[in-house]
């Protein structure tokens, strides 16, 4: 499953509410940023909003999260209320709500011609917030849930 500017509003049926944060991984050559989340709760999501398929984290176990044409990221890790690697809840968030979207494009400057910002409106904003208080947000152009390969 796909999520991007043209179909933010399918976040709502997504909840990682307790799962458990396992890994972070920023892949810079591709501009991917990875993390695998361990659902506590049954996690059906349509693979693709075209298909009637879904599948359940009971069969999958790890859910992989991969944010795609990443252009900043930003993350807390004070543990303001206590340790923990639980995921408190996922939004997705475009415009104004997008703190760190928007303040990327304010430290554009025109004269940066290689710069591959272009419009505010092509990019999103992931936001993960932890049970401990802390925050990721990563800004990128889509976002991707899937099956996590089993590394153990």
């Amino acid at each position: 499953m796909v999520i991007n500017n043209g179909n933010i509003h399918e976040v709502n049926n997504i909840s990682l509410h307790d799962a458990c944060f396992e890994s972070f991984v920023f892949d810079r050559v591709h501009n991917r940023l990875e993390t695998v989340v361990k659902p506590e709760w049954p996690f059906v999501v349509p693979p693709d909003f075209d298909s009637s398929e879904s599948f359940e984290h009971a069969e999958l176990k790890r859910i992989r999260i991969t944010c795609v044409d990443v252009i900043g990221t930003e993350m807390s890790n004070c543990e303001y209320w206590g340790a923990s690697p639980y995921v408190f809840s996922l939004s997705i968030l475009n415009g104004k709500k997008s703190h760190l979207v928007q303040r990327l494009f304010e430290n554009m400057k025109p004269e940066y011609k290689f710069c591959k910002l272009k419009s505010k409106d092509d990019y999103i904003e992931v936001l993960i917030e932890f049970s401990s208080g802390d925050k990721l947000r990563v800004a990128c152009s889509s976002v991707r849930f899937g099956e996590a390969e089993n590394d153990e």
